[in-house]
Parts: structure tokens; sequence; C-alpha cells
């Protein structure tokens, strides 16, 4: 039974009871719940996958952004040396930086290709699980892939701003 009101549903539930009851007093009346409850109810599976992927996205996020940090500062330190050699040539900062930046940015956009490629594969899955846009939505993708750039880009400003102030001299002296 589905009553519509324009009063406060709390409030009725025991006059339609009462009223139940007074057409068939043998008639049983449980699961007694507003239309706000039943639509709440039926869509919680849609928003638990909705508030897992948001999670699991965010631990991803986070993950690369470590992932670019570790991996550039690991090459900084590696490569030192070189970059202390090019400085003393006279390389100047800015090219010391950039340089550090772009092999952020081609790892970040060789790991965007690959997750894309992925994701492409897997729409069939994703899918299922997305509630109320497509899982080729171009609009995802590209905002997806500028985030994921643009988190890189920040990653990799640390360790690149760490190499442009290598002083040659003490580093040439160490060898």
């Amino acid at each position: 039974l589905a009553v519509r009101t324009n009063q406060d549903p709390a409030q009725l539930t025991a006059s339609v009871v009462a009223a139940i009851h007074a057409v068939d007093p043998t008639q049983p009346v449980f699961n007694v719940r507003t239309m706000d409850e039943v639509v709440d109810r039926s869509l919680s599976p849609q928003w638990l996958n909705t508030a897992l992927l948001a999670i699991f996205a965010s631990v991803a996020l986070v993950l690369a952004t470590v992932g670019v940090y570790g991996v550039l500062s690991s090459s900084v330190g590696v490569r030192a040396r070189e970059i202390g050699i090019r400085m003393a040539l006279g390389s100047q900062r800015p090219g010391v930086i950039w340089m550090v930046l772009r092999r952020g940015i081609f790892l970040a956009g060789l790991g965007t290709s690959i997750g894309i490629v992925g994701a492409l594969l897997l729409k069939r899955i994703l899918g299922t699980l997305l509630y109320g846009i497509q899982a080729t939505d171009t609009v995802s993708f590209l905002s997806a892939s500028f985030l994921l750039l643009l988190v890189a880009l920040a990653a990799s400003y640390l360790p690149a701003r760490r190499a442009a102030s290598v002083d040659p001299a003490s580093l040439l002296r160490m060898e």
C-alpha cells in the first residue's frame, strides 16, 4: 500500500494502520517506510560503490604523488654528479629545473596513458560500478588525466628545486 500526502509521513503512520485494521483487523501491517527511505535503501549499493571508488582513487592519487616524488628524488640523487657538471659547464637553474620536471611529466604521461588503456579495457566492469555516467566519459578521462599530470608536476617540483640548488664546486670536489 502506498499513501501520498502533503503532511509529514511519520505522523500519518498510526492513522493509516488504524484505517487498514478498520477494513480488515487480521491484516498484518509491517515494514512501514517513507518513500525517501525506500529510495535511499535502493540506491545504497551505488552510493557505497561510489564512496569506495572515491576512497581508492584518493589513495591511488596519493600513491602516485609519493611514487613520482620518490623516483625523481632518487634520480636527482643518482644524477647529482651529472647535474653538477652541467651547472659547472654553464647550465642555468631554470634549465636544470626543467630537465627534472620534464622527466616527471614523462613518467606521469606514461602512467596516465597506461591507466587510460587499462580503464578502456575494463570499461564493462567499471560501467557496473558507475552511476549516472558512462565508463568511457571523455570529460572524466580528461579531467583525471589533467589532475594526475598536475599532481606529478607538483611532486616533481621539490626534487627539481633540490637539483637546481646543487653547488657544482663542492660536488666536484667530493670526487
